[in-house]
């Protein structure tokens, strides 16, 4: 197992007041293959986080290569990293899930992000290529579960259908194999299979 010394203090990578630019880049590129190779390992998720569009693009076919076959581009609606629909259709050509945070609908977060915006990309990509999320886990924003529920209901508003949205919440293809789990459409292939791999039910 690669060990990642010193350089991350609680998820932040830190370097000296001025590490010439060259040798970060070189210290950064040692840390992602080590962290790659830890999720690759431990058959983890990649998730993108708040990299650009260039470096997600960057980044998924090198993991994918490395080993790591649970991707997820985070939030690619949202003003970060502002994927755009061809940048999103090549994430999912590496294996990507798309991640789409209807927070970023919300008061001074929506920042011109607008529930049509994302059923129109879902659409475009797929909705089995999708999931939704709602990013409501802080205090000030009330219980998650209705939370969740208005957002979804703001996403009834503007067309999505219920069967598209139990897909992207629930039965996405993509959905289990990232959880690692399986699904209730998934067992009925597994009788008289019990020697077979799980990984082969997963859809």
């Amino acid at each position: 197992m690669p060990e990642i010394e010193g350089d991350v203090v609680h998820g932040q990578i830190t370097m000296p007041f001025g590490t010439p630019p060259q040798q970060t880049e070189r210290r950064l590129a040692r840390l992602l293959r080590a962290a790659e190779q830890l999720i690759a390992e431990h058959d983890a998720v990649l998730a993108t986080g708040h990299i650009s569009p260039a470096e997600i693009l960057a980044l998924l076919p090198v993991a994918r290569a490395r080993g790591v076959s649970r991707l997820l581009v985070t939030h690619a609606s949202g003003k970060t990293p502002g994927l755009s629909g061809a940048g999103q259709l090549a994430a999912v050509g590496y294996g990507a899930m798309i991640e789409h945070c209807l927070m970023g609908t919300l008061g001074e977060d929506a920042a011109g992000l607008r529930p049509e915006a994302i059923r129109s990309q879902v659409r475009k990509v797929g909705v089995r290529h999708c999931v939704l999320s709602s990013d409501l886990a802080q205090a000030a924003n009330g219980p998650v579960v209705a939370g969740f529920a208005r957002l979804l209901d703001s996403m009834r508003a503007v067309g999505m259908t219920d069967a598209e949205l139990r897909i992207l919440i629930e039965d996405s293809p993509g959905s289990g194999r990232l959880a690692g789990l399986l699904t209730n459409r998934d067992m009925p292939w597994m009788a008289g299979c019990e020697e077979q791999p799980v990984d082969d039910f997963m859809t």
